[in-house]
């Protein structure tokens, strides 16, 4: 993954707005950002960071006093807050085109330096006003949108179709945020194998993987929330719009900060339903109860396990649905919930029992496990783990009973 600078301090001395454009968009989270930085310092960033090519450097050095440009999405790499990239995020929040921000980062006790940030442009979701409104309110505000962007205000202009700039909810929201959301649990996913094996002491990837994992799952519930107002909005709309809207005039060649990162679903295209979303919901429930479990904290992994288990499929239906599958060829990447995904949490869920020395509760799970795949060799294993360790432990418990009675 490269070795990434993780600066001691950092601070936003001063915020230039450019006072030319619309203040109503700036830069959010989520926000791709195309940035003008210069560095009194020579100063690392980092690069590419889900690529795995060994000739990639995966660190940039931003030299001193020379304007380089890249490019960056906000929010995309939150296990990175503490590093230069955290900070120039940081900084470019709420900022809007052709607005400039100073950063003092303090490398240590002895070392310090500022970076300048330049906003060049952005991209941000179609606008919407966040709660519904009635047919009275929309047509009230239209005119002033209309003379917004009339003055020239950097605000969409209203669509050719009919569809006015200030709908209720936007259909592209949600399939951004499930675009959002894939990036970050790949980036989990990528930190975690990046894990050295055997060094328990080691921690750091673990936590970075669960940073990420739990930012995507607070996507996944915002999109749950809102896919009644998705079916309710994809109802008005006359077409499928772009998720995005670019402000600003972008020249020159910039460098991808992301590198392989981008969207591995695409937002225009994807479909977003109820089966998609539980799948990702209940991926990310179960990884983040892996993440707690090599952490050695288990009741937190039980909590996420018994949190994925309530949205799953009942085990006769997974069961079911496993047999057609296996009548048919198994395509990798199922858009639902399977009988595999279970399996995974019910094991994740026996073995932190175990670790709580609650057996029984384990024992529970492993045959449940079993019973859905008698062929688990895992789950076996982990059966008569906890199976002897209940012997074990009703034996020294009927040991101290005899020694108290005698």
């Amino acid at each position: 993954m490269g070795i990434i600078l993780h600066i001691k301090q950092f601070k936003v001395i001063s915020r230039n707005r450019a006072s030319t454009q619309s203040v109503l968009r700036g830069v959010s989270d989520g926000s791709k950002c195309w940035i003008t930085l210069t560095a009194t310092e020579n100063i690392p960033i980092s690069h590419c960071f889900l690529c795995t090519g060994e000739n990639c450097p995966h660190i940039i050095y931003l030299q001193p006093q020379q304007q380089q440009k890249f490019c960056l999405r906000l929010g995309l790499a939150p296990d990175l807050s503490d590093s230069l990239r955290g900070a120039i995020e940081n900084a470019l929040q709420t900022l809007n085109v052709g607005s400039t921000a100073v950063i003092e980062v303090k490398l240590s006790e002895h070392s310090s330096c500022q970076v300048t940030a330049h906003l060049d442009g952005f991209s941000a979701p179609q606008a919407f006003y966040p709660t519904p409104v009635n047919d009275e309110e929309e047509e009230k505000n239209q005119p002033t949108l209309r003379k917004k962007a009339a003055t020239g205000d950097n605000v969409e202009a209203t669509s050719s179709h009919g569809n006015g700039t200030n709908i209720a909810w936007r259909t592209s929201t949600p399939r951004l945020w499930f675009a959002q959301a894939s990036v970050l649990k790949a980036r989990g996913s990528s930190l975690f194998n990046s894990a050295p094996r055997g060094d328990a002491h080691n921690l750091s990837p673990i936590i970075a993987a669960f940073a990420c994992y739990s930012r995507a799952l607070q996507l996944v519930t915002l999109i749950g929330a809102a896919l009644d107002l998705s079916v309710r909005a994809e109802e008005v709309e006359k077409e499928k719009e772009a998720c995005e809207v670019t402000f600003g005039l972008v020249g020159g060649d910039y460098i991808d900060l992301d590198g392989d990162a981008q969207y591995s679903v695409d937002p225009e295209r994807v479909e977003v339903d109820v089966e998609a979303m539980e799948k990702v919901h209940f991926s990310l429930l179960s990884n983040m109860a892996l993440c707690q479990l090599k952490a050695g904290c288990p009741a937190y992994a039980v909590k996420l396990c018994t949190q994925a288990l309530e949205i799953a499929p009942q085990d006769n239906t997974l069961l079911a649905a496993s047999q057609e599958v296996d009548e048919e060829e198994e395509e990798e990447g199922g858009r639902g919930i399977d009988l595999r995904d279970v399996e995974k949490v019910l094991y994740r869920r026996a073995s932190a029992y175990l670790l709580m020395e609650e057996f029984e509760a384990g024992i529970e799970d492993a045959n449940r496990l079993l019973q859905l795949n008698p062929t688990n060799q895992a789950g076996e294993k982990v059966l008569h783990e906890l199976q002897a360790s209940l012997r074990a432990h009703n034996a020294t418990m009927a040991r101290m009973m005899k020694k108290a009675f005698q």
